[in-house]
């Protein structure tokens, strides 16, 4: 509770494979007492059931990675449902193979799908990459359009930790142009 003022958050991050959901739980349990969001980082090399568990047991509202969940239509389909974003990384994912390729990455189709995804640079110094070379691999790559462009930036702000007021004002001044 010391400097409750000061978080907004609260990531769980680190290997997956050792560290499956279920080590979570009662720290998931003491960040929910708090009133803190959750996020974690599953689905990158872990399988898709590591996505589901972080979902139901440890109540996370956004997966870093995630792409896992793409190899069960369950999990896309409890992801979707329960308005989890998806916090992917292209290049990253690639780079550490939890896509075989960038052909094979499913982002745009869970998009199409109804997931709240958005996409991330993971670790630009490490990548040497931006999130304008992420957004462009994605068009140029990916095949998105510029609604799904839109679609991704409009979702990281709804699922971002801002509040509500936040989110209201963000969304005038930068999307507010594009409806005019």
């Amino acid at each position: 509770e010391r400097h409750r003022e000061h978080l907004v958050g609260f990531d769980i991050a680190g290997p997956e494979l050792p560290y499956p959901p279920q080590t979570y739980v009662e720290l998931a349990r003491a960040v929910h007492e708090l009133g803190l969001p959750l996020t974690a980082h599953y689905g990158e090399s872990g399988p898709p059931a590591y996505v589901r568990d972080a979902v139901e047991l440890l109540g996370v509202r956004r997966l870093a990675h995630g792409v896992a969940a793409a190899q069960d239509p369950e999990v896309v389909a409890l992801v979707r449902d329960r308005g989890v974003g998806l916090d992917v990384c292209p290049t990253s994912n690639v780079r550490t193979r939890a896509v075989p390729s960038l052909e094979e990455h499913p982002a745009l189709r869970l998009l199409r799908e109804g997931l709240l995804v958005t996409i991330n640079t993971d670790d630009p110094g490490l990548f040497g990459i931006d999130l304008t070379h992420e957004l462009e691999l994605c068009r140029d790559e990916l095949g998105f359009t510029d609604e799904d462009l839109r679609a991704v930036t409009e979702n990281a702000l709804r699922t971002s930790f801002l509040p509500e007021p936040t989110k209201a004002a963000v969304r005038a001044r930068h999307f507010g142009w594009l409806d005019a």
